[in-house]
């Protein structure tokens, strides 16, 4: 089931964040700089479930949380609310190891680019590593294709 994030989920959610830094220890982007602290990241994620254009969800199964998105909006002029050439950005997806192979990240993302369209998005980006090739597929699978250095899907 899949849910906005509460902030009494975000100690549950810290574990799943760590993982994917664990998993990324390939070269980091500009985006993801060192893990310094879960404190820090705990406050972080605090501080965005009130942030206007930034959205978090979590996926329960059986009471426990064990997947984690967030979304953002980038638009070219952010003073103006969601202008019509704005793009939502697909941030983060993870899930632990034992429930992939589920259908749980496909049921993500299928909620993600709902939710993005029930917004008045028309497009979603994402980045993905090149030192996942299988990752990269999977998104295709999903409607996104290749643009520049990030994919892009149609809602």
């Amino acid at each position: 089931m899949i849910k906005e994030i509460q902030k009494q989920d975000i100690k549950e959610v810290l574990p799943l964040i760590e993982l994917m830094y664990n998993i990324h220890q390939v070269e980091l982007p500009f985006f993801m700089p060192p893990l310094a602290s879960l404190d820090i990241l705990e406050e972080g994620l605090t501080k965005m479930i009130t942030l206007e254009g930034f959205y978090q969800f979590v996926y329960r199964s059986e009471g426990k949380i064990v997947g984690y998105m967030d979304m953002s909006v980038h638009a070219p002029h952010m003073d103006l609310l969601f202008p019509c050439d704005a793009t939502m950005i697909f941030d983060t997806l993870i899930l632990y190891p034992e429930y992939r192979g589920q259908n749980i990240a496909e049921k993500m993302i299928d909620f993600a680019k709902q939710h993005a369209k029930n917004l008045g998005f028309k497009t979603m980006e994402l980045h993905v590593l090149t030192a996942f090739p299988k990752l990269h597929d999977h998104y295709k699978k999903h409607g996104f294709k290749d643009v520049s250095n990030y994919m892009t899907c149609e809602l």
